[in-house]
């Protein structure tokens, strides 16, 4: 991290850290420079991704987090500006499939009077409303980085919400909204 003081190091949250794109994200954050605080419900694996990018733990973390919860959103951007005084990129990156989604033609012989079970909206809470939450706290801290600058939010989303899957309609319409900004 070489000529760039600590505090003009720049700092991101990356949410749904723990694997896939989530943990390459990261990775490739920290090769450009940043402080990089990842996020995701997998403590075990989470730590194990901080660890491989930084093992001293001085510019790369992990904190434990529900994106579908604002509470615990919130604790996550406290966390990450009481430690690094700063926040310059939020990539949005936590996500679900609705798996028990009642469109899954599970219930095909079920009677008139055989109503289905209240849906599992879980996808839609980690989808949507997780974006909505990050993105609300992020522009919050944001305003408040050195000289006013500002930051960058990246939220990433799934070809479904371009090219539809009749089988996934609450995963799908959560893509659909990532992808119209």
């Amino acid at each position: 991290m070489s000529s760039v003081s600590q505090n003009e190091q720049k700092v991101a949250i990356v949410t749904g850290a723990t694997s896939g794109i989530g943990s390459w994200l990261a990775a490739h954050l920290h090769t450009r420079g940043y402080r990089v605080a990842l996020c995701g419900r997998r403590k075990k694996e989470g730590q194990h991704v901080a660890f491989s990018i930084d093992a001293s733990g001085n510019s790369a973390i992990f904190v434990r987090c529900d994106v579908s919860s604002y509470s615990s959103q919130a604790s996550l951007f406290q966390f990450v500006w009481n430690k690094w005084s700063r926040l310059d990129v939020l990539i949005s990156n936590a996500g679900c499939v609705d798996r028990g989604s009642i469109y899954n033609f599970g219930r095909r012989d079920a009677s008139v009077d055989d109503l289905p079970p209240e849906p599992d909206t879980s996808c839609t809470d980690i989808d949507l409303k997780g974006t909505i939450y990050g993105t609300t706290l992020a522009t919050h801290f944001m305003r408040y980085n050195p000289g006013g600058k500002g930051g960058k939010i990246i939220v990433t989303g799934s070809m479904i919400g371009i090219y539809p899957c009749q089988t996934f309609p609450e995963y799908q319409r959560c893509q659909q909204s990532s992808q119209s900004s």
